[in-house]
């Protein structure tokens, strides 16, 4: 069976919260299941009022949140990082963004 992680990069409804319960959830990926990808569901970047934060500040702060995950992953669990994984980060509100 193959499952992909989802990771909160900021809109704080859900996903891996920090890098233990990462780590934890590829331990138990790696013994038990495959890793299809990580999913860093960015809608808040295109929500969140510009009087708090700019929406470049806050797409650039997902992206880095992102990236230190795809690091964890790649560093610490290189028999689960391959070509196929889907790295999913955008929504329809910051598909934009992404094509940057």
């Amino acid at each position: 069976m193959h499952v992909n992680i989802e990771i909160d990069v900021g809109l704080h409804r859900g996903g891996v919260q920090n890098s233990q319960q990462f780590v934890a959830l590829l331990q138990l990926i790696q013994q038990h299941l495959k890793l299809a990808g990580l999913m860093g569901y960015d809608a808040h970047v295109a929500k969140l009022p510009k009087i708090l934060k700019s929406p470049e500040k806050t797409y650039q702060q997902s992206q880095q949140i992102y990236q230190q995950y795809k690091s964890i992953l790649q560093q610490q669990f290189p028999d689960l990082w391959h070509e196929n994984l889907c790295f999913n980060g955008g929504g329809s509100p910051t598909f934009m963004h992404h094509c940057q």
